[in-house]
């Protein structure tokens, strides 16, 4: 098998087990401290955390409330994994939860080092890469909250990993696929990473590139089943609570007009099935402070579909295209500047969290720039780069259309971090071809 068609890590696997094994342990050790001694998920059950919570509970005791369609604002992966934690390990196992979170959180490390020693040949830069994540404090302050970061940065991480090692003609397809699965019940947006993927090995296999996913329609089915599985039970869920045809959450159409208009706030109120009066409210993070023109009211559920558009519609009528594309970019900006990830922002006022906010929201700029440069550096394992590129398009690209806050960018840090060290390296290369051409012209 030629070089180009296995696409083997550039590192020997000796010291990438060694490394991932080391930095595994370090992230383990920092998020265990994190969420048994400086914050227990227990003790931030409020807001988004409580609706996991709550939602955990009622599907634990099999409760259905009144209006059945509140459990379909957001995805359902979430509080059924919150579920499973309340169920095996107590409501009140605070040392138990916190070390789960903290297993959970540290598997993106080792991930993290192990893509990268595709990319590099020196195990520093290894090391480098799964350091860096195992001390990244905004992917670190999740295992403090019951979120769905944790959860979906784990699933997105070691799920490309096991993918590019199935496009290196080795294992990995079965777990890849039951991650892609798990990815969707708890952040749908990985359809869209899904459907990027698919297009660009569809053309791979039709010009019979070297780098393409081994493999045909077993191998596909192997693959797509969990995610096909994941959907088909999220819809018949969602139309058995709504009575609407839907794929998992209702929430969609309010995070459009989030993104797409001025609105900030969506108040709600309405009269369920069995009679009882019903109000809620959205307001993202991000779109604080608030004016009155800025709040909507609607008479029907928060979330109906048919009212929301007409609201969208009605607000962009005579919005230039510069204007609102002008908005995307305000949108994707939100990524990495003006904000803080939520919720750990709410602690601020914490000398020493205040400090470590300040000064990693210092270093993302930093990393930012080197990932812009490891784009440059990705065809190296052309497999791995089209799987890292897709989940960074993911990212960019949801926040354009939808609404981008710094928390929904954690569960990608990992990743950039990745392309961050590819880039580093690149740079670091380039610096020494350079010493060696003044030395030998000198």
């Amino acid at each position: 098998m030629s070089r180009t068609r296995g696409q083997r890590p550039l590192v020997p696997s000796g010291a990438r087990r060694s490394i991932a094994l080391a930095v595994f342990f370090l992230a383990f050790t920092v998020r265990a401290i994190w969420a048994i001694r400086v914050q227990s998920p227990l003790t931030a059950v409020y807001s988004d955390m409580g609706g996991y919570v709550s939602r955990a509970e009622m599907l634990l005791s099999g409760f259905t409330p009144n209006e059945p369609r509140v459990l379909v604002l957001w995805p359902w992966g979430t509080h059924a994994i919150v579920a499973l934690e309340i169920a095996l390990l107590g409501r009140k196992s605070a040392i138990a939860i916190g070390i789960v979170h903290a297993i959970a959180g540290a598997i993106a490390a080792p991930c993290a080092a192990l893509i990268t020693a595709r990319f590099v040949r020196s195990p520093y830069w290894v090391w480098a890469a799964g350091v860096v994540v195992a001390l990244w404090h905004p992917h670190v302050v999740y295992s403090g909250f019951f979120s769905s970061e944790i959860w979906f940065s784990s699933a997105i991480a070691l799920g490309s990993l096991c993918l590019i090692r199935h496009c290196e003609r080795r294992s990995g397809a079965v777990v890849a696929g039951l991650l892609l699965g798990l990815s969707f019940c708890v952040r749908p947006q990985i359809l869209l990473t899904v459907a990027m993927l698919v297009t660009v090995f569809a053309v791979a296999w039709l010009r019979r590139a070297t780098w393409r996913p081994r493999g045909g329609a077993l191998a596909l089915a192997i693959f797509f089943l969990p995610l096909a599985a994941a959907m088909t039970f999220s819809s018949v869920r969602f139309h058995r609570l709504t009575g609407r045809f839907g794929l998992i959450a209702a929430y969609e159409p309010a995070q459009r007009l989030f993104g797409e208009t001025n609105v900030g706030k969506i108040e709600a109120s309405w009269i369920a099935p069995n009679g009882d009066r019903w109000g809620y409210w959205f307001s993202p993070h991000t779109k604080q402070p608030l004016k009155p023109e800025h709040v909507v009211h609607i008479d029907g559920f928060i979330c109906d579909p048919e009212k929301i558009a007409a609201i969208r519609a009605e607000r962009l009528r005579g919005v230039p295209l510069r204007a609102r594309i002008g908005r995307m970019v305000d949108n994707v900006e939100l990524l990495a500047l003006r904000n803080v990830p939520w919720p750990e922002d709410d602690f601020r006022r914490v000398p020493f969290r205040a400090r470590l906010q300040r000064v990693y929201a210092e270093i993302l700029l930093v990393v930012i720039a080197l990932a812009a440069v490891g784009l440059a550096s990705l065809r190296r394992h052309r497999a791995a780069g089209v799987i890292l590129g897709v989940h960074l398009v993911t990212i960019v690209g949801v926040a354009a259309i939808y609404l981008g806050e710094a928390r929904y960018r954690v569960p990608y840090d990992p990743l950039i971090i990745v392309v961050a060290t590819i880039g580093a390296s690149a740079l670091a290369e380039r610096g020494r071809a350079l010493v060696r051409r003044a030395r030998a012209g000198s």
